[in-house]
């Protein structure tokens, strides 16, 4: 059986997720995507797979190379079927949710689409941080990403649909232009002067207090 595990390895986990693969597939190629596309870019040009995983991946597996697997592709996603796309993690403490899920489904031509199959549902405790929730989700899709490779290792794998995808589509666009961005309104030309008077790119001035929090100011 030829394996290919597409796999963020800077996540937690990730070394576990290579191990389980390599003891239970003799024929498998590992393509790390931690740093650019350019290993997913080479693993396209080869024939296809009996299997292919995306694990934590970054990226969209294209169509064409998913239409060339031999039985099932099969994304394991770190948020619940209620957020497709980017941002579950941040969606989920914005709405102060209290229970949370990493999902596998199936892939097709689009990002978050195909069939769910299987879900890791837990329990959220109160005002959980963003980095315990990452952190969380990554040790849960884990457990996830072995429960569907024994079933898969002991042929007894059933593709049957277990819910639906949310209606709303997250995009990392709108993530970084609306959702992760504050606008708060300040007369111009009094926000010039301070801006003039204060700004310092090595101290981080001018510094904005928004509720008693402080924010400096850098430039990349």
């Amino acid at each position: 059986m030829k394996i290919c595990l597409i796999i963020n390895k800077n996540r937690i986990n990730s070394k576990k997720a290579i191990s389980l693969v390599r003891r239970l597939f003799k024929d498998c190629t590992i393509v790390d995507v931690s740093k650019n596309k350019s290993e997913l870019n080479r693993v396209y040009k080869k024939r296809g797979f009996d299997y292919v995983f995306s694990y934590l991946c970054p990226y969209k597996i294209e169509h064409q190379f998913l239409k060339k697997t031999i039985y099932l592709n099969i994304n394991f996603h770190p948020g619940p079927p209620a957020y497709p796309g980017f941002g579950c993690y941040n969606y989920a403490i914005f709405n102060n949710d209290k229970k949370y899920s990493c999902t596998a489904h199936l892939m097709n031509s689009t990002i978050d689409n195909g069939k769910i199959f299987q879900l890791e549902n837990f329990k959220l405790k109160n005002n959980i941080s963003l980095i315990n929730l990452i952190e969380l989700s990554n040790k849960k899709i884990f457990i996830l990403f072995k429960k569907v490779l024994i079933k898969i290792f002991n042929n007894n794998l059933k593709i049957k649909k277990v819910c639906e995808w949310g209606k709303k589509k997250h995009t990392k666009k709108f993530f970084n232009e609306r959702f992760s961005t504050l606008e708060l309104k300040i007369n111009k030309n009094i926000f010039n002067r301070y801006f003039e008077a204060t700004y310092n790119k090595k101290l981080g001035y001018p510094i904005i207090k928004i509720n008693n929090k402080k924010f400096k100011l850098y430039e990349n």
